[in-house]
């Protein structure tokens, strides 16, 4: 019995699997409007630009020609590098 698509030019080759780390990696990771950043960092909208400027916040992504948004991995990166204030 031939194969469906043997003399086709379609390779036998198998593709690449995501492995469920690489599954959970993307989808863990996700797009944070403004409002959402100012939330979760309790940094407000002119300080986070000005650390943004000076290379101390992470830059947003351009969504459209006037919307930006962050990566909330970055974000959470941001967060947890921020040196831990005790009680």
């Amino acid at each position: 019995m031939r194969a469906l698509n043997a003399g086709k030019g379609v390779s036998n080759r198998r593709e690449p699997v995501e492995t469920n780390f690489e599954r959970a990696a993307v989808q863990q990771a996700s797009l944070l409007r403004q409002p959402a950043v100012v939330q979760r960092t309790g940094v407000r909208k002119t300080a986070m630009y000005q650390a943004i400027k000076a290379g101390e916040f992470p830059a947003p992504v351009k969504l459209t020609g006037r919307a930006v948004a962050w990566v909330s991995t970055e974000i959470d990166a941001w967060i947890a590098s921020r040196p831990k204030v005790s009680a």
